[in-house]
């Protein structure tokens, strides 16, 4: 007999210890006459295996469409884990601040009947907002029937707490929504609560390895809210006239000071990485770890579209960006078709930057210490991650 209560959001979580390895069980709940569907779990093989199903998630935003991809999955046969890497929820509201304009990923919500409810309808701060965010994802059918399916293991990356969230706030975090600490403080709660997760003391330090027998190591990794430094921005190193500063740049986004993951979990990465004798390596994390550059001059443009002031500005700007691509893409076709380029256009060609500072790419150190571990022990390398959006 188990009890629950409102302090933790009347959910209930049991941690089965002594189970056998790489055996299927079943399970159920009862409260009084109520009675749960089944649900199905397995636990971790052990010595030699030659193959594991894995079925892998991000971003389920319940504003922009049904979780389909949930229900697919759970009718995979023999399927050994579900992975879910972040975005396991959005916390934004309906609208934007001003009660009008719709906020990310809602225009389409009514028409889909995916509005949000009117008691959860605003963006998420408090721990309520979130449980009550979490409990409505929940009653997704295809969110049900992965969940019933098989275990999940989790990891977040922003929105479960706030876009393009750093160790000291986040892009969609401001003062009027309170101290950025306990806006993490509940969001977390919330998320342990809800989630299939074991509770740790520090919630944050969420990093953590799983082996498969002998085929693969999987290590989660948390990059959002235990060290990660706070983003570059390109309008840093732009002047006034256009001009781009290259060399602080590269100090920059190159420095020891920049930072994902953070001098403890890098070491309990390489250190994983070390004592692993899978014949796989796999990273569960939310961010492109390969280099996305795009030609330099885009990159002024771009990274000035943040900061116009005026709509008139905005689409000056749109405009800048659209010829220099369709210059550059004749550029590439014609080089690409054996045609002859002068220096300059060849130039315009090879010079280039990294497109998302928010990926590993504005993190280079860290990235290239893991690199250079797994070349150094001459291990298999597979990297899942989130969508390419930039959202």
């Amino acid at each position: 007999m188990l009890n629950t209560s409102k302090e933790r959001d009347y959910t209930i979580k049991i941690d089965v210890q002594d189970l056998d390895a790489g055996t299927v069980y079943y399970y159920r709940f009862k409260s009084e006459e109520t009675v749960s569907d089944i649900g199905k779990t397995k636990t971790l093989p052990v010595g030699d295996v030659s193959q594991v199903k894995m079925a892998v998630f991000s971003c389920a935003n319940y504003t922009n469409g049904y979780f389909n991809a949930y229900m697919e999955a759970s009718k995979i046969e023999a399927l050994d884990v579900s992975i879910h890497l972040g975005d396991y929820i959005y916390e934004y509201g309906m609208f934007e601040k001003d009660g009008v304009t719709p906020a990310y990923a809602t225009q389409n919500a009514q028409a889909i009947a995916r509005v949000l409810p009117s008691d959860n309808d605003k963006e998420c701060i408090s721990l309520e907002d979130y449980r009550k965010r979490y409990a409505l994802y929940h009653t997704d059918k295809g969110s049900k029937a992965i969940h019933a399916t098989c275990p999940m293991i989790v990891v977040w990356d922003d929105h479960e707490i706030s876009n393009d969230a750093f160790v000291d706030g986040a892009a969609n975090h401001d003062e009027s929504e309170g101290v950025w600490s306990t806006r993490v403080e509940m969001a977390l709660q919330a998320y342990f609560e809800w989630l299939p997760i074991r509770p740790i003391t520090n919630k944050k330090e969420i990093y953590r390895s799983f082996d498969f027998g002998n085929l693969v190591s999987l290590h989660m990794l948390e990059t959002r809210l235990n060290s990660r430094t706070k983003q570059l921005s390109y309008a840093k190193y732009f002047d006034a006239q256009g001009a781009f500063d290259g060399t602080s740049f590269i100090g920059d986004v190159s420095s020891t000071d920049q930072v994902l993951l953070g001098e403890t979990q890098l070491s309990w990465l390489k250190d994983k990485l070390a004592d692993s004798s899978a014949t796989g390596q796999v990273l569960g994390q939310q961010i492109v770890m390969g280099k996305m550059y795009l030609p330099a001059e885009l990159l002024a443009p771009i990274g000035q579209l943040d900061y116009a002031k005026t709509e008139e500005e905005y689409n000056a700007l749109i405009g800048q960006i659209n010829t220099l691509m369709a210059e550059l893409v004749a550029l590439k076709m014609r080089n690409l078709q054996g045609g002859t380029l002068t220096a300059q256009e060849e130039l315009r060609l090879q010079t280039k930057l990294p497109y998302n500072l928010d990926a590993w790419d504005g993190y280079a150190y860290e990235r290239e210490v893991i690199f250079g571990t797994v070349r150094a022990l001459d291990k298999n390398l597979v990297v899942f991650l989130i969508d390419l959006s930039l959202r």
